[in-house]
């Protein structure tokens, strides 16, 4: 009986416990990286690495096209038939492997320039979260789970830390002190 009675009393005791106040932010991490130079500039290095991938598969299309109408009009008793049929499988082979090699290689380069700006924002964010005195900073969309959903229902406007957040990003650019 002694026991049920002292887990009582201590949950009565600890009810009257205060226990701190939570300070709540919010970011719209959408807004933030679409203002965020540092983001565009990497988008435009991977979109510059993904056409120069595609001119060179392009050039390689182009070269078992022609080998390819180069056979159609070869006899297949011919000697060059042969040759060409091979030239063929292996342009075939060399298109084929580039296009996985080029597919890999740009998802790599995306994953490492992606992981690297993360880690600058969550470093930036703790930054902004300690400047305010903040106990949580949260993002205000959920874009993976819906896409342009809301996650916060209700937000005072003192709260929304988004063009501190950007303007921290962009000051951590060096050239944005040079005025580029």
């Amino acid at each position: 009986m002694r026991g049920p009675v002292a887990v009582l009393f201590l949950l009565f005791v600890l009810s009257g416990v205060k226990k701190p106040a939570l300070k709540v932010g919010v970011v719209d991490l959408q807004e933030v990286v679409r203002t965020w130079r540092k983001f565009k500039e990497v988008r435009e290095i991977l979109s510059s690495r993904e056409e120069s991938y595609q001119k060179e598969l392009e050039a390689l299309r182009r070269e078992v096209e022609v080998l390819r109408a180069k056979l159609d009009k070869t006899d297949p008793k011919d000697a060059a038939f042969r040759d060409l049929d091979l030239e063929l499988i292996k342009k075939e082979a060399l298109l084929r492997a580039k296009e996985e090699e080029f597919s890999l290689s740009l998802q790599r380069a995306e994953e490492l320039h992606l992981r690297g700006l993360q880690e600058e924002i969550r470093g930036r964010a703790e930054e902004l979260a300690n400047q305010y005195g903040l106990d949580l900073l949260l993002s205000k969309r959920v874009a993976e789970l819906f896409p342009g959903g809301e996650v916060v229902l209700y937000l005072r406007q003192e709260v929304d830390f988004t063009e501190e957040l950007a303007t921290l990003l962009n000051q951590a650019d060096p050239r944005a002190k040079r005025g580029k």
